[in-house]
């Protein structure tokens, strides 16, 4: 549907740079900087630079001059609008500036967009681009089951939202906030780890009456890989990810999920396109290895049905999608080593897009039976680190199992959106 003949808006999307931040392996300014090289070596121009907050690590008027030094350096900002949400690090902590002062920090030339100054002096933002609205809106306090809105944030924006869509019903309305909405992407649910501590509730009653509504987030540094970095219930949401860092759920106790000793050595980012017709198109990257990942994410323009809202529904992607599993041209192989351990390998995976984890289980005899379970495993998939779903994963099976016994592994591979494939033995045998 998304009309590459006609597209009427081009801008790089992009969340928690960080600038400021720097160790024995990065320098954020630096990364800041090779981000927007890459971007421009993806397209000719943009209209529009979108950002969803953190921008710096400590809040301090020296970060915002380096950031603006790259930004100026690599675009130029009476062209290419800068439009951007506060994160946490920027307003919150003790010695951040304030939204006044960031605003002074930044200068006019960043905010010659805007259509209201006082608003932008709270951190709150509107601008329009090609005739398509942006807003970012400012989170007052960022802490578990807060991350909530002032009162006069919560009215201001309902009111101009409101404005927005009935201006053009059939253009998505763009909005920026640090925060994702409560339960919507990867990241904002209360049993994941950035959840409870990240997500706002406040922010998704406001925007749940919006079927225009398109909602870019950061904040939580969770990858884009994972298809759940959209999703759509009343309204639609995208969580952006980090420029500079990745981070995972933490809470995930069935695949036994750890944080990554070389997570500052991740980097992901977005292209959004919209057409004249109202459909979007979101490409993502991952910056690091230069690769486009997977294919685009295309939203429909808004319909008087709600119609166009169910592609990234979970529940409905859920009642359609193909679980994963193995095919014709499939093996699981079985390794019993002299060490007496298990070691899985397993090829060609089928509906591959993408196994977050597998589930292995070992049986005492020459059988699945429940009654003899010895142990259970979830061994989480690094896909994160393959831009294009990875159809092989291996691993080994903790522990020691005699080879003179008889042994039964099984495996079940679980999607992202937890569909679950048949319980599968090995396709060769062991001795």
């Amino acid at each position: 549907l998304f009309d590459e003949k006609n597209i009427i808006l081009t801008a790089p999307v992009i969340s928690d740079m960080h600038v400021g931040y720097s160790d024995l392996n990065v320098n954020n300014k630096e990364r800041f900087d090779y981000v927007l090289k890459y971007f421009n070596t993806l397209r000719d121009s943009y209209d529009a630079v979108l950002s969803c907050g953190d921008h710096t690590q400590g809040g301090l008027e020296e970060q915002v001059n380096d950031l603006m030094e790259v930004y100026n350096n690599n675009l130029d900002i009476d062209k290419t609008p800068f439009v951007f949400a506060h994160g946490n690090h920027d307003t919150y902590w003790s010695g951040c500036m304030s939204t006044t002062q960031f605003y002074n920090a930044y200068g006019e030339k960043v905010y010659q967009y805007d259509l209201d100054q006082t608003q932008a002096k709270l951190g709150n933002r509107h601008v329009i681009v090609n005739n398509i609205h942006f807003f970012a809106l400012q989170i007052k306090t960022f802490m578990p089951n807060y991350n909530d809105l002032t009162d006069e944030t919560f009215e201001w924006a309902d009111r101009e939202i409101k404005k927005a869509c009935e201006e053009n019903p059939n253009m998505p309305v763009f909005v920026m906030c640090h925060s994702p909405a409560w339960e919507t992407v990867y990241g904002s649910f209360e049993d994941e780890s950035t959840g409870i501590w990240g997500a706002s509730k406040q922010l998704d009653n406001l925007l749940k009456n919006y079927p225009q509504v398109f909602l870019l987030s950061g904040h939580t540094h969770y990858g884009i890989t994972d298809n759940r970095s959209i999703s759509q219930t009343t309204y639609t949401q995208y969580q952006c990810g980090s420029i500079c860092d990745l981070d995972l759920d933490e809470y995930n106790t069935k695949f036994n999920i750890k944080d990554l000793s070389n997570e500052r050595s991740y980097g992901f980012g977005s292209i959004l396109e919209v057409d004249k017709y109202g459909n979007s198109r979101i490409t993502r990257y991952d910056l690091m290895k230069k690769e486009m990942i997977k294919n685009p994410l295309c939203i429909s323009h808004p319909d008087e049905k709600g119609e166009f809202l169910k592609k990234y529904n979970f529940d409905e992607i859920r009642k359609s999608k193909i679980a994963p599993g193995l095919g014709e041209n499939s093996s699981y192989i079985l390794t019993h080593d002299e060490n007496e351990h298990f070691y899985i390998e397993i090829n060609n995976i089928e509906e591959s897009d993408m196994i977050f984890g597998t589930i292995a289980r070992v049986y005492a005899g020459d059988e699945i039976d429940e009654d003899m379970l010895i142990a259970e495993f979830g061994v989480a998939n690094d896909y994160y680190n393959y831009p294009t779903p990875n159809k092989n994963l291996s691993f080994s099976i903790d522990g020691k199992y005699s080879k003179k016994n008889n042994w039964t592994v099984s495996i079940q591979l679980v999607d992202s959106y937890g569909l679950t494939s048949e319980e599968y033995l090995p396709t060769n045998k062991i001795n």
